[in-house]
């Protein structure tokens, strides 16, 4: 359908002949104007090149190395533009696209390293970054582009062009990184299976920059949790009962870093008690995750990075939070409140875990910002606990 728009070279004239003659209202005229891509040629293009783009994954080589563009990155780096000749020609987001598979191509030895941090006799201290060798995407964009426009081999080798970290040295050190700003540690029995889980993703979390307005989520950063990665099967709580699962017990970590984020005065975002009340976690100060939900999300509302650090013992997790100090914050807690009874269950089968009884209850939880030792506001957190059933195992 045809549009309209300012005739350009008309209104200059326009204005010119106001400013000459004093003139102080000028009608900028307009014209019709085309589209520049017919609607036929459009559906022309969506049911044959771009069906076709999309059809297969692309192979990019480097000598030996290989990375896949599987067809839903193709899809989602890839749209079609006028050419200004009434057709639509591909365009390709070819950074986008090697996001997360560069490191297959490139040697780790040869690409370019962001600034880090390290912890060093109490203090954040940056770890220098470094140039390299990385893709050169404006070349793999001219390729793919050709391989959707015209066909032909869906195996690119690619070029190395030389690639600069994505934060620098100079970057790192504007972030305010200066000093620890939060840290909890929670704490639990030693030697059982969830404890693996526990080490190991406080392992993957270890040294993780979380930038200004940032918003941190654990399941969009570790994913779904598989033995691949070290996790294993551990008990965890499953519509009202104790279920075995690959990476249970790791809301012993979302607990300890939401404390973490409570005490660093950042902003909550999604956070979910669990159904029962813990005895090991603080009461309406603690958090469950899984995979896909619910997942434990934090932002970072400062105008500083934040570097988050873990540490654990075989009895303990601990979370530190490295910033630039905004508020000191204190907790107060209501007495517990609603307080429900234990239902006393059977059950038999394999699958059977028993579950010891807890009360349920509701609590509120404040978390108080001050400044200076002034009270500037108060959250409000609600947790209504249900009563856990006291569960006995028959054989």
């Amino acid at each position: 359908m045809s549009g309209r728009a300012v005739d350009q070279a008309a209104s200059a004239r326009a204005l010119q002949e106001a400013y000459l003659t004093g003139g102080r209202t000028v009608t900028f005229p307009t014209r019709v104007v085309p589209p520049p891509v017919s609607a036929a040629e459009v559906r022309r293009v969506a049911s044959s090149t771009a069906k076709a783009a999309v059809a297969d994954p692309v192979t990019l080589t480097n000598g030996s190395r290989t990375a896949v563009l599987t067809a839903d990155v193709l899809a989602s780096g890839l749209r079609f533009v006028p050419d200004g000749q009434g057709g639509l020609r591909p365009r390709f987001d070819a950074r986008k696209a090697i996001d997360g598979i560069e490191s297959k191509l490139v040697d780790g030895a040869q690409a370019p390293r962001d600034a880090s941090f390290k912890v060093s006799k109490g203090r954040p201290v940056i770890v220098p970054a470094r140039a390299g060798q990385g893709v050169d995407t404006a070349a793999l964009q001219t390729a793919v582009e050709r391989v959707v426009a015209e066909g032909g081999s869906r195996t690119i080798p690619v070029s190395l062009t030389r690639a600069q970290p994505r934060l620098t040295t100079a970057k790192a050190g504007a972030l305010g990184i200066k000093e620890k700003v939060s840290s909890f540690t929670t704490y639990h029995p030693c030697c059982a299976p969830r404890v693996t889980n526990i080490h190991r993703i406080a392992d993957i979390l270890d040294g993780r920059l979380v930038m200004p307005g940032e918003t941190f989520s654990l399941n969009g950063v570790v994913g779904k949790r598989d033995t691949a990665r070290g996790f294993v099967e551990a008990p965890m709580i499953l519509n009202g009962r104790f279920v075995n699962d690959v990476g249970g017990g790791i809301s012993q970590f979302a607990t300890t870093m939401f404390n973490a984020v409570f005490f660093g005065g950042f902003q909550d975002v999604q956070h979910t008690p669990h159904i029962f009340y813990i005895s090991r976690y603080p009461a309406g100060r603690e958090s469950t995750v899984s995979f896909p939900q619910p997942d434990f999300r934090w932002r970072n509302d400062s105008p500083y990075g934040v570097l988050v650090t873990t540490s654990y013992t075989a009895t303990s997790v601990t979370v530190d939070f490295w910033s630039t100090k905004r508020f000191e914050v204190e907790s107060e807690s209501s007495p517990r409140y609603d307080v429900r009874p234990i239902q006393t269950l059977t059950d038999s089968g394999p699958d059977c875990i028993p579950m010891e009884g807890v009360q349920g209850f509701s609590i509120d939880v404040t978390r108080i910002f001050k400044r200076n030792g002034k009270e500037i506001r108060r959250q409000k957190f609600h947790t209504v606990y249900a009563p856990e059933p006291r569960l006995t195992c028959q054989s």
